[in-house]
């Protein structure tokens, strides 16, 4: 997350300083059983046992659990300039918008392959006309609504 100060460090456009960090007034796409919803500024999208709902406090994650909970599950749910990443610990069940995700370490979720063009970045130069984009829920692991940009260099 963006780091900043009230009288000091200003914040990207879209967001504002809260606790010392940039937020938006975004919020999560939560696609519960009655249908897509954008949950509340100060709740997450918690998925498990196949089922999304919206939740103020859930209890944290641990990596292997069938489990998620997402403060974003699509590029849109964060501020412009922002993306919606994974997390590096617990990989996909946890999600945050940032203003640069780490590109090694986590994925970007997205909605379209136009979401991963960054990606590219981590292809050398004369790579990259060879490299595959695509947008897709991860084979056999969390909620098929999740998508995230994956690579390929043949």
């Amino acid at each position: 997350m963006e780091v900043c100060k009230p009288d000091g460090a200003r914040c990207p456009r879209g967001t504002h300083c809260e606790d010392d960090y940039c937020v938006s007034g975004l919020a999560a796409t939560c696609p519960t059983a009655a249908g897509k919803r954008t949950c509340a500024t100060d709740e997450f999208c918690e998925w498990k046992a196949g089922i999304a709902s919206c939740v103020k406090d859930p209890p944290e994650v641990e990596i292997g659990q069938p489990r998620g909970v997402f403060g974003c599950t699509r590029p849109q749910d964060c501020a412009s300039g922002n993306g919606c990443c994974t997390s590096m610990t617990v990989a996909w069940q946890r999600t945050y918008c940032a203003t640069n995700c780490d590109l090694s370490n986590t994925s970007l979720v997205c909605d379209t392959v136009a979401d991963c063009k960054r990606k590219l970045e981590l292809i050398p130069p004369h790579l990259r006309h060879q490299a595959k984009l695509s947008c897709q829920p991860r084979e056999g692991e969390g909620p098929s609504w999740l998508k995230q940009c994956e690579v390929d260099v043949p």
